[in-house]
């Protein structure tokens, strides 16, 4: 009975959550950097580790998208929030700028008057 309960746990998610598929890369990290395991199981476990690594990114790009930006209070003291734009963050970090309220407006303007 045990045993049908732990299967029908595992079987509702394959997949491992973030903190699971972290923990299982540094175990694997670990384990590949001691120099013990023989070269066959060592490929295995970089493989699973490149799969490992591959979920968490899409994890994070998954979360990144939720992500909403801060961009003050209005007069009752609500947040003012906005979309997460990844690309315009490079953009703007490339640029060596920081965003304030208002400033991705008149950098726009100003490019559009050149």
């Amino acid at each position: 009975m045990e045993d049908m309960k732990a299967n029908s746990q595992h079987n509702k998610s394959d997949q491992p959550s973030f903190e699971e598929a972290m923990a299982e890369l540094e175990k694997i990290s670990e384990e590949l950097e001691s120099g013990q395991l023989p070269l066959e199981t060592s490929l295995k476990l970089y493989e699973r580790g490149v799969r490992l690594l591959r979920l968490c990114y899409d994890f994070l790009r998954h979360a990144e998208l939720q992500i909403d930006m801060l961009l003050g209070t209005d007069e009752e003291d609500r947040a003012i929030t906005a979309p997460f734009d990844p690309q315009e963050m490079r953009r703007l970090a490339k640029r060596g700028k920081e965003i304030s309220p208002g400033e991705e407006a008149e950098d726009e303007e100003e490019e559009l008057d050149r």
